[in-house]
């Protein structure tokens, strides 16, 4: 019996003192973080409602803990290499601001999908005016 209690006790205690590892303990930010940090497939892109996908195609964007971006076969100025973000509270979800000005609003962030819109406007991040400019939706897929 002292056996079977010790070691409820030490249950007991791991469970208690181990708080690092729960939910509630965590900011909608980090929760939010947690959700969009993977590696997405580009599946559908829209442009100003005209499906564009073909030219989006082997197009692969990670999303880390750490607050960068890393692209699979990038479409530079408006998918580059990789980069770096902040997160904003917008509504419900969060808005991404990368780090070369361009704002992305999360549309849909679920285990297996990954929704993103913007307004792309090259000459506003970069100078480059070559780009498309519109607005786009990026349907993302793990």
């Amino acid at each position: 019996i002292k056996s079977g209690f010790t070691l409820l006790i030490i249950t007991l205690s791991f469970i208690c003192c181990n708080k690092s590892n729960d939910p509630a303990t965590e900011t909608e930010e980090q929760v939010f973080l947690s959700e969009i940090a993977k590696t997405w497939k580009s599946s559908v892109v829209m442009l100003d409602g005209v499906d564009v996908s073909k030219s989006f195609s082997g197009l692969v964007v990670t999303f880390s803990t750490d607050k960068t971006i890393t692209v699979t076969n990038p479409l530079p100025p408006m998918w580059k290499e990789s980069g770096s973000f902040n997160l904003q509270p917008n509504g419900s979800t969060f808005l991404i601001k990368r780090n070369d000005g361009l704002n992305i609003n999360v549309v849909e962030a679920t285990d297996q999908r990954l929704v993103l819109n913007f307004q792309y406007d090259p000459s506003a991040i970069n100078g480059r005016v070559k780009s498309v400019v519109g607005n786009f939706t990026f349907e993302m897929i793990r």
